[in-house]
């Protein structure tokens, strides 16, 4: 008897791509002169100096305390886990991001130096006014977050659309959808 693995009874399995023809055929030295649409700079990812010190402090506190839970609990592993998503944070805050460039071309985008080309890219949408969000086909990256300027997203959208679909609004994960079941039972 064969049973179905995990992630195929969570429903996370990765989504085929359904340019597999393409992908087998192309060879990217045989592609055409390529066209630049739109090149811009931006930092990696989001500043986190700016964020709430108050806030930081809280959370900080707040793990030290879970943190000492656990050790009386004898959980050593979580407590490990904790630390080290705390010296993430400090981290992250202490680093500058770097600059990056992105570029929107006939043969695909680059990012960040990256090429990933069309047939590669699932779909896009946007999240805030200065994040765009690629989805891609391959396990790692699934999804490429592009920092951007508020007046690029007309520019960038018109170009996208070209090559890959657009989603009006961010999919929803299954733990998002699981969330949303259980908020629609306990009604208020």
């Amino acid at each position: 008897m064969k049973f179905p693995s995990a992630t195929s009874l969570l429903g996370i399995q990765k989504e085929e791509n359904p340019n597999k023809d393409v992908i087998k055929a192309f060879d990217p030295d045989k592609l055409p002169a390529k066209k630049v649409h739109l090149t811009w700079e931006a930092p990696s990812r989001p500043d986190y100096k700016k964020s709430n010190n108050k806030i930081s402090r809280t959370f900080l506190i707040i793990g030290v305390f879970i943190g000492l839970l656990l050790a009386v609990m004898g959980e050593y592993p979580l407590i490990l886990l904790i630390a080290s998503l705390i010296f993430v944070n400090f981290a992250l805050k202490k680093a500058s991001p770097e600059k990056v460039t992105h570029e929107i071309n006939t043969h695909g985008f680059v990012y960040a130096g990256q090429i990933y080309y069309w047939h590669q890219l699932k779909n896009f949408f946007f999240l805030e006014d200065n994040l765009l969000v690629i989805s891609t086909y391959d396990v790692f990256p699934g999804r490429l977050f592009v920092l951007f300027t508020h007046t690029d997203k007309k520019k960038i959208k018109d170009f996208l659309v070209e090559y890959i679909h657009y989603l009006e609004e961010a999919p929803k994960t299954s733990f998002e959808k699981a969330y949303d079941s259980v908020l629609d039972k306990l009604k208020f």
